[in-house]
This record gives structure tokens, sequence and C-alpha cells, in this order.
């Protein structure tokens, strides 16, 4: 990124990230610092759902470890004045635990639950993870890690005019050579960024998913800063829906 005024108001936070990164790529790092970029976006509402659910052919949302909160719905907190981040940013361990679990520093929104089958019978399902609301096209940075049984997915937008790839923007780390892709994702077109099917959902079985989602601030298509996504917005909703 080039702007000299997007790398002064972004130096001081990336500077303290450097002090926690090993002593052997430090140099590398200080010719990094304006990597990311100041964004001052909202991620809103992330709300999660359970729909076509009756007493008999039920699947319920828990955010508690003896599953004794189950529901239809999940309001995750939202971030506010959010700023763009990475995933070195992101604790290796984030899928321990339950609940909310955003980033103090508004670098990325993150939220683990079980989905259980507490009906009678096994059940088909489907999930479907959509972009509900977008301004100033913050979309294009997005990055989305679902990680289902200790199982991580990535998953970003396509790049424009790659529309037809199987594959999106990739996620960036920083590693001995500077800031480099370490890791592929899915692309997803539109504001759908993935459906998937579900088959015979046991009775009381249960599986674990964690949402971790953030701004990419290493991504390519984001050339100084792009300050016009300043103040944009976003929304998401993922519904897990019986199908037979």
């Amino acid at each position: 990124m080039k702007s000299s005024v997007v790398q002064k108001y972004h130096r001081l936070s990336v500077r303290k990230k450097i002090t926690t990164r090993a002593v052997i790529i430090l140099g590398v790092l200080v010719l990094l610092i304006a990597a990311l970029t100041f964004y001052g976006t909202q991620t809103g509402n992330f709300v999660i759902s359970i729909k076509n659910s009756n007493r008999n052919e039920r699947i319920s949302l828990c955010v508690e470890e003896d599953l004794s909160d189950a529901t239809n719905r999940l309001v995750a907190k939202p971030l506010r004045d959010c700023i763009d981040g990475c995933y070195d940013d992101i604790p290796a361990n984030i899928d321990e635990g339950l609940g909310t679990k955003n980033d103090t520093k508004g670098r990325y929104l993150a939220q683990s639950f079980y989905l259980i089958n507490n009906g009678s019978t096994a059940r088909n399902f489907t999930m479907d993870f959509s972009i509900t609301q977008v301004t100033k096209n913050i979309d294009t940075i997005l990055r989305v890690m679902i990680i289902q049984d200790g199982e991580r997915t990535f998953y970003s937008k396509a790049r424009v005019g790659e529309e037809d790839s199987e594959y999106g923007e990739p996620i960036y780390g920083i590693t001995y050579d500077g800031v480099q892709p370490i890791q592929s994702t899915k692309a997803f077109n539109g504001h759908q960024i993935v459906f998937r099917e579900y088959k015979d959902f046991e009775v009381g079985a249960k599986i674990k998913f964690t949402i971790v989602m953030w701004l990419e601030g290493f991504d390519e298509q984001n050339p100084d800063g792009n300050r016009e996504m300043l103040g944009g917005a976003l929304k998401t909703s993922l519904d897990f829906s019986i199908s037979g």
C-alpha cells in the first residue's frame, strides 16, 4: 500500500504486533508496517437461526457445554469501529470454548456454538451462510473461517474477472519472507458465502462450529488503503434448515 496517510495512521498498531513476533523476522516486518489500514467499519448483528424445526423434528443451537440452553436463534455480538487484520491476529485455539470471542481491538469477530439433534429421529439439514447487508464493497476484503469439529475451511469473495474460479482471494500471513499467501480459500459470488448439505444427523448428535470473520488488511485488491471503504457496514446470517 502506498498512501503515506494510511502508513502513519496504522504504524503504531502494526508495531505492537511486531513486538510479539520472533526476532528473526523483525527486520522484514519493519518494511511492511504500512500493510494494514484502518476502516472504521461495522459488523452488524451476526444472526444464527434454525428453520423448519418442530417438537419432533428438532435441531437446536447451544452455547453451554451441558447443552441446557437449547434455542432456535443466537445473535452474536457485533463489532463497532473494527479495523482490518490478518490470520496471524487470530489465536490458534480460537475454537476452544463456546460463545462470543470477538477481538477486543476489533480485528475479528468470532462465535462458537453447538448444533444438536434433540428431536426424535435422524434428520437431514442444510446450512446457508450469507451476507444480508453490505455497504462500500467491504465484502471484497472479507475473509471467513468455518471450523467444524476442528476442521478449518476458508472463504473469500472471488476476484473480479475470475468469478468462475473455485478459489477466492488467499489468506495472508507474516513469514520469514514477509507477507505471503499462506492458505487458499473457496470462492463465493454474490451474497451467499457457503451452502452445505448434511445427511442423517443422528438423535443426540452434536457438531461444534466456530465462525471467524475479518477484513483482510493485506488484500491485493485493496490498494492505497482504499479509503472509500471507510464507514462501511456488513451483516451476515447463518441459517440451518431441516430438509428431510
